[in-house]
């Protein structure tokens, strides 16, 4: 798509937009801005390295909202999990995680006007950013007993496992939100790995554990702040688990998880490390591990830099390694 861009000009990019849309069906946002980006960097991988580096600032910054003391650590614990698919494949997500990043750290310093216009942006790049919309809501909202919100969660998510009351819905929304809800809600993977769905119950749960044990351990000093995080990964978990079958919502709810807990891991708020941080790091190395035996490994492996390749006058075989990408997915439907 980025070098298909490349070729208009802004006046014809515009008349064109809709058969545009149609062949590249991505969110307005980022259609406009890979645009943009393709008429002012000379490559794709400029492109990708801008929006990482979006993500890292917004690492940091939801990082300092949150008092982590250590981002750095925080981020090891990120790239146990993340390193293969947030962060090197999935650059509209990761994008519109990164607004939502923002957003979350702009309500937690309490300025909810620029909250508000963050999150909202966020839908514009990746429509399951609405799941985090969803949750925080949620979160701001709960009362501050623990199993008030499980319940309420739990209530207002499981009738949405039954494809029924999805597709009941869907003519109240415009097409192109409906063909969404459809994809996220009813699309089935019915090739389920077990060992993923455990693996997914097991940190899940886990975090649901930690969210009330440590709850209950800091609810005589409350604190507004570690409160709403904790209902807020409550949330999430909950959902996650309630719709552990359909792996793109159970992924999409995976990346702002392990990012909010990898900064509260290393917060003032002395999550206990030998009963939660520590498993989760060593679910995240065997995560990593296990992330080198798939079928799709050889897109990163072995590594390419592009700087370095440009330097030294090195061709890389992205667009080869891109190939043979898409073949397996034609291959794995």
């Amino acid at each position: 798509m980025f070098d298909y861009l490349s070729q208009y000009p802004f006046p014809q990019f515009l008349r064109n937009f809709v058969a545009i849309q149609l062949q590249y069906p991505a969110e307005l946002g980022f259609l406009f801005l890979t645009y943009v980006f393709s008429q002012v960097v000379p490559d794709y991988e400029w492109f990708q390295s801008a929006l990482y580096f979006a993500f890292l600032c917004s690492f940091w910054t939801l990082g300092r909202a949150v008092g982590c003391k250590n981002i750095s650590a925080a981020l090891i614990i990120v790239h146990l999990f993340l390193l293969f698919t947030l962060e090197f494949s999935t650059i509209r997500q990761a994008f519109a995680v990164s607004l939502f990043n923002f957003g979350l750290a702009a309500y937690l310093r309490g300025r909810g006007a620029m909250a508000f216009l963050l999150v909202s942006l966020s839908l514009f790049f990746q429509f399951s950013a609405l799941l985090y919309i969803g949750a925080l809501l949620l979160a701001a909202t709960s009362t501050k007993r623990m199993w008030l919100s499980a319940v309420m969660v739990l209530f207002l998510a499981f009738p949405l496992v039954f494809p029924g009351v999805i597709l009941s819905l869907i003519p109240i929304f415009p097409s192109r939100i409906a063909d969404k809800l459809v994809f996220y809600f009813t699309e089935r993977d019915l090739d389920l790995n077990i060992l993923e769905a455990i693996f997914a119950v097991t940190f899940y749960v886990l975090i649901v554990v930690m969210s009330f044990r440590v709850s209950y351990v800091w609810r005589r000093s409350f604190d507004p702040r570690l409160y709403f995080l904790l209902r807020f990964l409550l949330v999430m978990s909950i959902v996650a688990l309630v719709f552990i079958p359909e792996h793109v919502i159970r992924n999409r709810i995976f990346y702002e998880v392990v990012i909010v807990f990898s900064l509260l891991a290393f917060s003032p708020y002395r999550i206990a490390r030998s009963r939660y941080v520590w498993p989760v790091i060593a679910m995240g190395t065997v995560f990593m591990l296990v992330s080198f035996t798939r079928p799709s490994t050889f897109m990163y492996v072995p590594y390419q830099n592009y700087v370095v390749n440009s330097v030294l006058g090195l061709s890389g075989d992205g667009e080869d390694r891109n190939r043979r990408y898409r073949q397996l997915l034609e291959e794995s439907r």
